[in-house]
């Protein structure tokens, strides 16, 4: 009965649907596709593959059945043999885009970046104003860190299509990576006028915002990612870095604790360690901050140089400011240094070797009067 599958499906009630058919002596086209319908629903992919086999054995001319095989096959992990059926299915339909995007989405997976080139290549030569083609073109030349003709190539296509949210958050990347942080944001920002909530291009703003140590707002963008329920290790990373940069270490300290929890410590994100330990050297958590310190020794071997660099600068007179705008301070621009070397000398003992440079200041001489420059704690610690 028909209409008891229509309302099975309605109500997706999968397994009535394929209990319904079962009793079909013969299937129709209407009613195979019920049940391709109601497999893939649950997942049952050799039961899809077996239904689509059967269907290209009676008819080999449809290029989508190859396609939905191909998505069946993708789905077991038979990715290379996924990628053969796509090929086919494109050689039937070349106009059609979609087939396209997934023979060349299921060469990346196979990291055949020759391949997709040539993918690409032919795309172009069918429609040379894909923007689609040419974001894959570079996206194949940045795997392989060719980052100038992958920049080519996501220029191209961002020149066609500037509100592709994977096309700019891959331009941004490469500012980012460029260290052309004010390119990165001028991309990102005129996404965002459209749209706010692609993630990927959320996530190259935030970041462009912080490696310009514009950190105020780089705390929003990424508070913001969290928000929407961002849990990534670079996520917590740069929110971390933004809280220690504007000084706010209680906020650096709690982000750059779930960094560690996302990527534990090793010499690729030593960065991490290290921004922990300073963090939590200036927070009522001192010991974890001295053993993230220590464990950053070990991981970097020696430490030879130290720079302590770190300061702030409270506007305001002995009478203006509060003990807590007092205290902040300090903590930061003497206290920091004193906690720093405390434990890095005894390491530089060991190795006999060591250079520590404190970054002082003029303002350590001489006082500007000028009431909108008096800044009496930043003289004091200087």
């Amino acid at each position: 009965d028909k209409e008891i599958v229509r309302q099975a499906l309605a109500c997706k009630d999968y397994d009535r649907v394929i209990e319904e058919t079962n009793r079909a002596d013969t299937l129709d086209a209407e009613c195979r596709e019920w049940r391709l319908q109601a497999f893939r629903a649950l997942g049952r992919w050799t039961d899809v593959r077996n239904l689509l086999e059967e269907a290209l054995a009676a008819d080999t001319t449809q290029a989508g059945v190859y396609a939905d095989l191909a998505d069946c096959y993708r789905q077991q992990g038979n990715v290379r043999k996924a990628s053969g059926l796509y090929a086919h299915a494109v050689r039937m339909a070349p106009e059609v885009d979609y087939l396209r995007r997934r023979y060349v989405q299921s060469l990346l997976s196979l990291e055949d970046y020759a391949q997709v080139r040539k993918a690409c290549h032919d795309w172009l030569s069918h429609d040379s104003l894909s923007a689609e083609a040419y974001r894959f073109l570079g996206q194949s030349f940045e795997a392989v860190d060719s980052l100038v003709p992958a920049f080519l190539g996501y220029r191209a296509a961002y020149r066609l299509d500037s509100l592709d949210a994977q096309t700019v958050a891959r331009v941004a990347n490469i500012f980012n990576s460029s260290e052309q942080y004010e390119d990165a944001l001028e991309v990102t920002e005129k996404y965002r006028l459209t749209d706010t909530t692609s993630l990927d291009v959320n996530r190259q703003n935030a970041k462009a915002y912080c490696l310009l140590e514009r950190y105020p707002e780089a705390i929003r963008r990424y508070e913001a990612l969290k928000q929407a329920g961002d849990r990534s290790f670079l996520t917590y990373y740069y929110l971390g870095v933004s809280y220690y940069g504007d000084n706010w270490f209680y906020g650096a300290y709690d982000n750059l604790k779930e960094a560690l929890k996302k990527a534990p410590p090793s010499p690729a994100n030593i960065h991490t360690l290290v921004y922990f330990a300073r963090a939590a050297s200036r927070t009522s958590w001192k010991d974890e901050g001295v053993k993230a310190m220590e464990k950053a020794m070990e991981q970097f071997g020696s430490v030879e140089i130290l720079l302590n660099a770190a300061g702030i600068a409270i506007p305001g007179s002995v009478e203006t400011l509060s003990a807590e705008e007092w205290d902040k301070a300090m903590n930061t621009n003497l206290k920091g240094i004193y906690l720093t070397a405390k434990y890095v000398i005894p390491h530089m003992r060991e190795k006999k070797y060591g250079k520590i440079v404190n970054i002082a200041s003029i303002n350590a001489i001489v006082a500007d009067k000028a009431p909108q420059l008096v800044r009496h704690v930043y003289n004091a610690s200087k």
